[in-house]
């Protein structure tokens, strides 16, 4: 699939998620539409925990620029009679994410000139720090680059690393320097490193369906939980519930969905190691966010 095609994809499906919310779907369409430039990358409904003044659960910017940090909220209606509660909720963002950059459209009681007016100041804006990052040699274009070639001056990879795997195939022969081509197991033995047993795993995340938990594979619920350093996992039918833990650092690719694009791929999560089981649930934590990519 080329690059191109992938981008196109992505756009479709990343800028029709704002659905019964008819302000803010035109401000990120004509936003971006105009923005006009397909090496800035935008993303829909970014999900970010919030841990901060007491309050749990998480908040969705409207439309976020990864390259900037910044993040763009529609103001309507609603927005005025909640200002102290917004600017709560700003405050949990920006300690989840350090130097986000919120800006804000108001478009209640705005006339449509108004409004178009302020999503070209945002576009001025953005172009600018996309100036700047050109200048100073740090800009990042938005590129679909196979793993392989994103991985191959690189010498660690990261949980920060925004590159997902087709297949075990393809992660194994790219970071733990295999050359397998009909790796099916999603539990093995890394066979490249001799001094010590450090196993490759390859869960399946859990889906919900009607309110319920349902394993994707043989019985196996693999769940996640909203910071991914915990992983708990069970099977349905009870096999290996009884049966003590390796207690082997795991190299953790887990299976995940992608909201935007509908693909389910393999990403990164870090290196794992079991804590415990009870009652046939095993708890594994995340010890390492890299790991040292075996050439």
């Amino acid at each position: 699939m080329n690059q191109n095609y992938e981008k196109k994809e992505y756009l479709i499906r990343t800028l029709s998620r704002t659905k019964r919310k008819d302000y803010e779907n035109y401000v990120v369409n004509r936003l971006y539409s105009q923005l006009d430039d397909l090496e800035i990358k935008p993303m829909t409904q970014k999900y970010v925990k919030r841990n901060l003044n007491g309050t749990s659960g998480y908040a969705l910017i409207d439309l976020y620029f990864p390259q900037f940090n910044i993040g763009i909220e529609v103001d309507e209606a609603h927005h005025i009679s909640q200002e102290e509660l917004d600017k709560v909720r700003t405050e949990d963002i920006i300690s989840s994410m350090d130097g986000y950059d919120e800006r804000r459209i108001i478009v209640s009681n705005k006339t449509i000139t108004e409004i178009n007016d302020a999503i070209s100041r945002e576009i001025e804006y953005i172009r600018n720090k996309k100036i700047k990052q050109v200048a100073s040699n740090t800009f990042k274009k938005w590129e679909e680059v196979p793993a392989d070639i994103y991985f191959s001056e690189k010498e660690y990879i990261t949980i920060h690393d925004d590159i997902e795997f087709t297949t075990i195939n393809e992660a194994s022969n790219v970071i733990l320097g295999t050359s397998y081509n009909g790796q099916q197991q999603s539990y093995f033995p890394i066979p490249t490193i001799t001094d010590k047993r450090v196993m490759a795993w390859f869960p399946k995340l859990v889906i919900e369906k009607g309110g319920q938990l349902v394993a994707v594979a043989n019985g196996w619920n693999n769940i996640l939980n909203d910071e991914k350093d915990t992983i708990v996992e069970y099977n349905e039918f009870g096999k290996n519930a009884d049966l003590e833990m390796d207690m082997l650092e795991r190299v953790t690719f887990m299976k995940i969905k992608n909201q935007i694009t509908g693909h389910a791929n393999y990403k990164f999560l870090g290196v794992f190691i079991p804590e415990n089981k009870i009652d046939g649930k095993a708890v594994y934590k995340r010890i390492s966010t890299e790991f040292k990519i075996i050439k």
